[in-house]
């Protein structure tokens, strides 16, 4: 064998269409952020029980954590009212929806989501070598109708988040079940409810009932948002045999560590925290929206632990994003078409909101305009 020293190894040649997932920043030049409003994070933090039993678990460090979350899954299970056999645990909802992307789309497949949607389900398309088509929105939600005109004979997946993010609009258990029984039966409709707990109980209604019974439906959901545990990345699906056995092939023996199910054992546990995350989101979320509208700002409605605030331009948005993060306040700028006149500004506590609110409102006597 002849070796050439002009050869290097060569990775898959879509991957060089791949862009680079930019989280919110998490400091401000010369130290820490006075709020931290832009990654969506639990201001309230997680519940002291679940950082009890993530302590406790310490002691076990050298041990390996049990594959298939058993104890995890069978409490999941008796929440929702499912079988736990119809569920997977995995590093956060984002693991379990870029196995499902693996799993059912590749070079010359086409993924579909929503064009004012999360910008992971295009990412996890193109890092398969699928082509990710985007679907036009109905103001800043989710057009059912527009998913649909979208659908070829390539198309293996629909993505979606319900609650949407970064909009923070929902769709109604109706138009999911309408788009579902449009959809060809080869497609994967995956949901993404990341943000279901705060959903507005009234006019929302989870797809779990439909995962349960439908072949081609994944509904995906974390512990990172009201439960507070992002930094431990423990996300869980329900899905048909079919989608969740080509999963679990996928997925490495030992996902979930031991102390991560620990705590989201102990989080699904303490209901009045959970509760008492949900109140103050509910509460902070309609004062906060109240009083930027009464400054004379465009909120959009939320259902989820955010508000999406728009200038207007690009130009102006990017402004008041530079002034909050110098006073020590982030928020989130969205790089994505018709979004990028807008911030996404996380609910965090009472005092954070406040300063928020208040430099906002300094800033845009400063600017003379919002």
């Amino acid at each position: 064998m002849t070796l050439d020293a002009n050869l290097t190894p060569q990775p898959k040649p879509w991957l060089d269409h791949v862009p680079v997932y930019t989280p919110g920043r998490s400091d401000v030049d010369g130290g820490a952020a006075f709020a931290k409003l832009s990654s969506n994070e639990n201001p309230l933090g997680a519940s002291p029980d679940a950082e009890a039993a993530y302590r406790q678990a310490v002691g076990e460090l050298h041990r390996y954590p049990d594959g298939s979350a058993f104890a995890l899954r069978t409490k999941i299970a008796a929440l929702h009212k499912l079988s736990a056999d119809t569920i997977v645990c995995g590093n956060g909802s984002e693991e379990l929806i870029g196995l499902t992307l693996q799993a059912f789309a590749g070079p010359g497949d086409e993924v579909v989501y929503c064009a004012k949607g999360f910008i992971g389900y295009p990412i996890g398309a193109l890092r398969n070598g699928a082509k990710p088509v985007a679907a036009a929105a109905k103001g800043d939600a989710i057009d059912c109708d527009a998913i649909l005109a979208a659908i070829t004979d390539r198309t293996r997946l629909v993505c979606l988040a319900n609650p949407n993010n970064p909009t923070g609009s929902w769709i109604s258990g109706d138009d999911v079940e309408r788009l579902h029984a449009a959809l060809p039966h080869n497609v994967v409709l995956m949901l993404d409810e990341a943000y279901a707990e705060y959903a507005p109980p009234g006019s929302y209604r989870t797809a779990l009932p439909l995962a349960a019974k439908a072949p081609n439906v994944i509904v995906t959901r974390t512990f990172s948002k009201a439960y507070g545990l992002a930094s431990l990345r423990v996300g869980w699906a329900t899905a048909s045999p079919v989608i969740l056995s080509a999963i679990r092939r996928l997925m490495p023996a030992f996902g979930v560590s031991h102390p991560a199910q620990s705590a989201a054992c102990a989080a699904l546990d303490d209901t009045q925290w959970l509760e008492r995350a949900v109140a103050h989101n509910t509460a902070a979320r309609e004062k906060i929206g109240r009083a930027l509208v009464e400054l004379g700002f465009e909120v959009s409605p939320s259902g989820a632990n955010f508000l999406l605030v728009r200038f207007p331009s690009e130009d102006i948005a990017t402004g008041f994003d530079q002034h909050l993060t110098a006073r020590g306040i982030l928020v989130r700028a969205l790089p994505i078409p018709g979004l990028r006149e807008c911030l996404r500004i996380t609910i965090g506590t009472d005092a954070e909101n406040h300063l928020m609110i208040g430099a906002l409102a300094e800033i845009r006597q400063k600017l003379g305009t919002g």
